[in-house]
């Protein structure tokens, strides 16, 4: 069960052959939003990171 008021954290992970080193950012959002698809079940997401390896 997930309660009431719950929110999601996004986290992407990918890897290219161009970098000399990761590249890592992560954004708090004001306001949490939904992102569509991006989690499995319909949550606001408030925080998303990105790491690029």
């Amino acid at each position: 069960r997930i309660p009431t008021g719950a929110e999601a954290t996004n986290v992407l992970v990918g890897t290219v052959d161009f970098l000399k080193s990761p590249v890592t950012a992560f954004v708090r959002l004001k306001e949490a939003v939904y992102l569509g698809d991006v989690t499995e079940v319909p949550l606001p997401v408030r925080l998303v990171g990105r790491l690029v390896g």
